[in-house]
């Protein structure tokens, strides 16, 4: 029987067939993640049985993926075929959908686990404003002392710390960085136990300085804060003293923020492909059709 002579007929008929294009959809998917999930685990015992060490890289981690990846594409392919011989409609889209799927979530994965390790984790702070636990140092005149005091200050109370204290710098004086190093905190977190600070307590930091030309510095924060997101902040900055360029960042959510990326990128390619694939697909079934017409005629 061809498949023109099994049409469905009316709309209770399409919805009929929408409906069971969608379960098998499903029940597909389903099967394709476990053989995928199966399988990369039974290679990643494997080979961890071969070698002990193989994992202790951040890349190793791609035989597993790549060989489940292709176990998953044989099935798939198989399951094509048996599909294909009991003429199942859009099987073959079906397939092509889904081997995409596991093609783009591998690429997306290794892409944004490559961008992390080439750019040491750093990621741009923000074309109008760094996230809000951005961390800056604050330099302010002590007048009891005659010295600097130094502050840790993150972004979202910048402004208002700086508008507290009139005299404040975001230069490290020539000759000072050694002393204000001295006033930032080193606690532990058997510290935070025992002492239990709030959330918003700084538990440790420390600094680099960069001299850069006209005076500028770049300077790099390192602190960790007692709070339950983002207990870390690292910050990569630009300063004239009285203003804060940013420009890098990272902390527990950085990788988060290239795989996010990378899945937009392989995202927008997927798109652009299919809708160029569907775009050949309508041109040779309206020339099929042509054909059948002419030949029937």
């Amino acid at each position: 029987m061809q498949l023109r002579d099994r049409a469905p007929q009316g709309v209770g008929g399409f919805f009929g067939v929408a409906v069971a294009l969608v379960a098998a959809l499903i029940g597909m998917a389903i099967v394709s993640t476990i053989v995928f999930y199966s399988s990369m685990y039974g290679i990643a015992t494997w080979m961890e049985h071969k070698d002990p060490h193989v994992f202790d890289g951040p890349m190793t981690g791609v035989g597993a993926l790549a060989g489940a990846a292709i176990v998953t594409v044989i099935f798939q392919i198989a399951l094509l075929g048996v599909l294909a011989a009991f003429r199942v409609p859009f099987a073959k889209g079906f397939m092509i959908l889904l081997i995409v799927f596991y093609a783009s979530t591998a690429g997306a994965w290794y892409l944004s686990l490559w961008t992390s390790i080439r750019y040491e984790a750093w990621y741009p702070a923000g074309i109008f404003s760094p996230v809000p636990q951005y961390a800056v140092l604050v330099v302010t005149p002590d007048a009891q002392t005659d010295q600097h005091h130094l502050d840790v200050v993150e972004w979202s109370q910048l402004k208002e710390f700086c508008a507290a204290h009139p005299g404040y710098s975001f230069l490290v004086p020539d000759g000072e960085g050694d002393a204000l190093k001295a006033q930032l905190p080193s606690h532990d977190f058997v510290w935070a136990i025992q002492n239990k600070p709030p959330d918003d307590t700084l538990m440790n930091g420390r600094f680099e300085v960069t001299p850069l030309a006209n005076g500028r510095q770049k300077i790099e924060v390192h602190s960790s804060w007692q709070r339950n997101e983002n207990a870390f902040m690292e910050t990569w900055y630009e300063t004239d003293g009285r203003q804060v360029y940013p420009k890098y960042f990272r902390d527990g959510d950085t990788y988060g923020y290239y795989l996010r990326n990378a899945y937009l990128l392989v995202g927008a390619i997927d798109l652009a492909g299919l809708a160029l694939y569907f775009r050949w697909w309508r041109k040779r079934r309206n020339r099929r059709a042509v054909l059948v017409r002419a030949v029937a005629d």
